[in-house]
């Protein structure tokens, strides 16, 4: 009985989790250091706190207890395109009215971006109206 009393008195390991892009999801000590997570199977990884996904821990920071934290694969850069790939691309997008009507609303924005917005001729105003081609068909009494 004097055992189990001793176990039930002693205070929980302060523990930090840590999760894994891959959802996976593990506790280290509260005092764990950040270089001894991403040394081991997880080199070139970083570990970021979950209130500044966009900042990762020095190697050096030891995670607090209670605190939430991911950890996230290595940033891969985008390769560099030479001067030979780039080129004009003509694009063919259907859009219904409201759409078109809201694009030429703020296609100041598009302008500054470096979109350029070109229409066929189809979409002139003197050809919204439809109008049958075939003449009228007399009817036969």
């Amino acid at each position: 009985m004097g055992n189990c009393i001793d176990v039930l008195s002693q205070e929980p390991a302060e523990k930090s989790t840590v999760l894994v892009y891959n959802g996976e999801e593990k506790e280290f000590k509260a005092s764990t250091q950040v270089k001894k997570i991403v040394s081991g199977g997880y080199r070139r990884y970083k570990i970021v706190h979950h209130a500044l996904p966009f900042s990762p821990l020095p190697s050096n920071t030891k995670l607090e207890a209670g605190e939430l934290y991911y950890l996230v694969p290595p940033f891969v850069k985008p390769k560099s395109a030479s001067q030979e790939t780039h080129r004009k691309q003509k694009v063919k997008i259907v859009l219904t009215r409201q759409q078109l009507q809201f694009l030429l609303r703020n296609a100041k924005e598009f302008k500054s971006k470096g979109f350029t917005v070109g229409f066929s001729t189809s979409f002139r105003e003197e050809n919204r109206k439809w109008q049958p081609s075939l003449a009228t068909i007399q009817e036969v009494e």
